[in-house]
C-alpha cells in the first residue's frame, strides 16, 4: 500500500491509501533486474536512473542514458544507505525489490 498526502490552500491535509499490485508469480523481467553495476549498459539502467531521480538522489535534470556511470553509482549507494542496505553500488536482490516497487509506484501516480 502507499499513502498519498495532499494539502489544500487552507493547509488542511488529506490522505488516501491505495494498494500496489505486484504479482508474486510474475514471469516477465522486472524493470530493474539484479546485477546492475558500474559499466553495465541496458534500458534497465535508464529505469534505475528514473527511480533515483524520483527519489531525489539524482538531479531532476540528470541526462538519462543506458550507461551505469559513477553518478548513478553514488546515487544508488545513497539509496541503499537510506534504506538500511549494504552500500555496494550494485543492484542486489533486496535493492532490486525496493527499486522495482518505487518504479511501479511512480508509473501508477
Amino acid at each position: 500500500y502507499y499513502t498519498l498526502r495532499s494539502v489544500d490552500t487552507a493547509g488542511n491535509e488529506s490522505k488516501s491509501t491505495k494498494p500496489i499490485k505486484i504479482n508474486a508469480g510474475q514471469t516477465t523481467k522486472p524493470p530493474i533486474p539484479t546485477g546492475l553495476s558500474v559499466g553495465k549498459s541496458s534500458t534497465a539502467v535508464k529505469n534505475l536512473q528514473k527511480t533515483l531521480i524520483s527519489s531525489g538522489l539524482l538531479a531532476s535534470d540528470f541526462k538519462l542514458s543506458n550507461l551505469f556511470d559513477e553518478q548513478t553509482n553514488v546515487a544508488l549507494q545513497s539509496f541503499q544507505e537510506r534504506h538500511g542496505l549494504p552500500m555496494t553500488g550494485k543492484v542486489d536482490k533486496k535493492t532490486a525489490i525496493l527499486l522495482n516497487r518505487l518504479f511501479l509506484l511512480n508509473k501508477t501516480l
